[in-house]
């Protein structure tokens, strides 16, 4: 009798071969926005600030109910990593946008929030580049790791 062995790696920390090189930097800007922060509540509004910029450049492409959609997957993906996510899918069914999200991040210690932060942006760009491969995948996604300027009459903040 043959036995099946399936071995997984941490996907939110390993590397992934079938990242080229030029997409190689948008991915990992990605994955440190999205868990950047001495402590979880700074981990919690990264993650949010990091997906509404996602959203933002990929619904003119693959229209708000595509980025949900796939979004949702990569819920289910990465729950593995970050178990605390099962929470955040079943919050999707009910409530719109990334504030479930925010939320779970906020309630778990900042080692499981940089986690889980990371595992799912990692299923994200990985359900992405499944369909459209890593190369426009990072096109699409690099205007999102671009610092921003201060909205007009917002003063800057100082580290």
């Amino acid at each position: 009798m043959a036995r099946l062995v399936i071995v997984r790696s941490n996907s939110a920390t390993a590397t992934s071969s079938a990242v080229p090189p030029a997409a190689e930097p948008v991915r990992a800007a990605l994955l440190a926005l999205v868990s950047r922060g001495e402590h979880t509540g700074q981990v919690s509004e990264a993650a949010l600030v990091t997906w509404r910029r996602v959203e933002a450049e990929l619904s003119p492409i693959l229209g708000s109910a595509g980025v949900a959609a796939l979004y949702r997957r990569s819920l289910v993906r990465a729950r593995v990593e970050g178990p605390a996510l099962a929470e955040v899918y079943d919050a999707t069914a009910y409530a719109k946008g990334f504030e479930p999200l925010r939320y779970t991040l906020s309630s778990l210690s900042h080692a499981d929030a940089v986690v889980a932060s990371r595992a799912l942006m990692w299923a994200f760009w990985e359900s992405l580049t499944d369909l459209i491969s890593a190369p426009l995948t990072a096109r699409l996604l690099e205007p999102a790791i671009r610092p921003q300027a201060p909205e007009p009459g917002k003063k800057e903040a100082t580290p």
